[in-house]
């Protein structure tokens, strides 16, 4: 291999590598710098991780987002919330379909085209792997690379996104498009 191929390989390896660490902090701004607002949004991802987890388990790393990764948050910030919550529980594979189709519904629901929300669901198909060394992975929750799990919530994981104190809306919400 050559001296150039070498240093592209070594890049790889340590990109991989720094990819597959799970966050420890938000970074969307309104989660970095307000306290009440970040123990809220932990509150409501562990209600609907154990409305998802039936069977107990729960992730041993504290619940973080970035919104929407690689892209901007824009209005439709609080979607990529609600998915990051999932993403972070982790699952079955009906779990993470399940999550990319609220995604999908979230996004065109903001007024946007049922084109663009297909793409954000298919870029986050190919980053969030549960094999991938992302930190926005499926189960970024769980230490390690982890698979998918035996299917073990209720019949309609929809169902867990309602809980009383879900509040990623209002100005929460509005301070994702600035």
């Amino acid at each position: 291999m050559s001296p150039a191929g070498r240093r592209i390989s070594m890049l790889a390896v340590a990109a991989s590598l720094a990819g597959a660490c799970t966050p420890t902090v938000s970074t969307m701004k309104q989660y970095r710098h307000d306290a009440p607002a970040t123990a809220r949004l932990a509150h409501d991802a562990a209600a609907i991780c154990h409305c998802l987890r039936v069977t107990g388990e729960f992730p041993p790393r504290a619940f973080t987002t970035d919104g929407c990764s690689a892209s901007p948050d824009r209005d439709w910030g609080d979607c990529c919330v609600e998915h990051d919550i999932a993403y972070w529980c982790g699952g079955s594979k009906e779990d993470r379909r399940a999550a990319d189709r609220r995604l999908v519904a979230c996004v065109e629901a903001k007024g946007h085209s049922k084109s663009w929300a297909n793409f954000m669901r298919l870029v986050v198909g190919a980053g969030g792997q549960p094999q991938s060394p992302m930190p926005w992975r499926w189960a970024y929750g769980w230490s390690g690379i982890r698979g998918y799990e035996k299917r073990s919530g209720p019949e309609n994981p929809d169902s867990c996104f309602a809980p009383p104190s879900l509040d990623i809306s209002g100005a929460a919400a509005d301070s994702f498009a600035q």
